[in-house]
C-alpha cells in the first residue's frame, strides 16, 4: 500500500492516497509512520499544511509517534509558504516531543532564512 499512496503523492492524486489509507484500515492492515509521513509529504507538496498537520494528529490518534521526517514535512511545507512563525512552533513542537532537528531540518531553516533574506529567523 505504501509504495502506491507514495505513486498517488507524487503525482498529486491526494483523493486517491487518501482513499487507500482508508481501505487499507478497512481491509485491517495498520498505517505506519511511512503512511503518515508519505501522506504528509503529498499534502504538503499541494501547499496544504492544514491537511498535513491534521494527517499528523491522526498520526497520534493511531498511537503512532511523530518522528524527524513528519516534523520535516510540515517545516518544508511552513518553509514553502514563507511561514517563520509556523516554522517556529514546529520546531518548538518537535523539541517537545524530544526530537532533535537533523541536518535536514537546519537545511530547511536556512534555505527559508535565505528565501526570505532574514538569516536572524533561522
Amino acid at each position: 500500500y505504501n509504495m502506491v499512496i507514495d505513486a498517488c503523492c507524487s503525482n498529486k492524486h491526494m483523493s486517491e492516497a487518501v482513499r487507500l489509507a482508508a481501505e487499507m484500515k478497512a481491509n485491517g492492515v495498520r498505517k505506519n509512520n511511512v503512511t503518515f509521513n508519505t501522506l504528509m509529504k503529498g499534502y504538503c507538496q499541494a501547499g496544504n499544511l492544514d491537511s498535513a498537520k491534521r494527517t499528523m494528529a491522526e498520526m497520534k490518534d493511531d498511537g503512532l509517534s511523530p518522528d524527524t521526517t513528519s516534523f520535516s514535512c510540515l517545516l518544508s511545507c511552513a518553509a514553502k509558504a514563507c511561514n517563520t512563525p509556523e516554522m517556529w512552533s514546529i520546531l518548538a513542537t518537535m523539541d517537545s516531543q524530544g526530537l532533535s532537528p537533523d541536518s535536514y531540518v537546519v537545511s530547511i531553516m536556512m534555505q527559508a532564512a535565505r528565501k526570505t533574506q532574514k538569516p536572524d529567523d533561522a
